[in-house]
């Protein structure tokens, strides 16, 4: 028995996409991706479903003119430069420094803290 729809794997997505399984995830997650069916434990996905949001995207990219704002923009946590008031302050950035840190610019406290002896 063949479907006339067949489904799709997180894996075979993200192969057809060309980005890795998490990207999906995190696309769903901020709603700019189709979510998936549940069958148990597995995420699948109708095939006509992933062609037709492909074939959106390809529509939005033909209608891109330069200079011109998107047709659809994806909500940002990010104030336009337009929308900043005239006579704010620009920060500045911080001091380039060769120190690695992996919790962040700032280094108030350790990352573990080690009883005194």
């Amino acid at each position: 028995m063949t479907f006339p729809d067949p489904l799709m794997t997180k894996s075979d997505v993200a192969a057809l996409l060309r980005c890795c399984e998490r990207s999906i995830e995190r696309q769903v997650k901020l709603n700019a991706f189709p979510p998936p069916q549940r069958f148990g434990k597995e995420s699948l996905w109708f095939q006509s479903i992933v062609f037709g949001w492909l074939e959106r995207r390809r529509e939005q990219q033909q209608q891109w003119v330069a200079g011109q704002q998107p047709v659809a923009v994806q909500p940002s946590s990010v104030t336009p430069v337009e929308a900043q008031p005239q006579d704010a302050v620009p920060k500045k950035k911080p001091a380039k420094s060769r120190a690695k840190t992996w919790y962040g610019e700032a280094q108030a406290e350790p990352m573990f803290h080690c009883p005194a002896q």
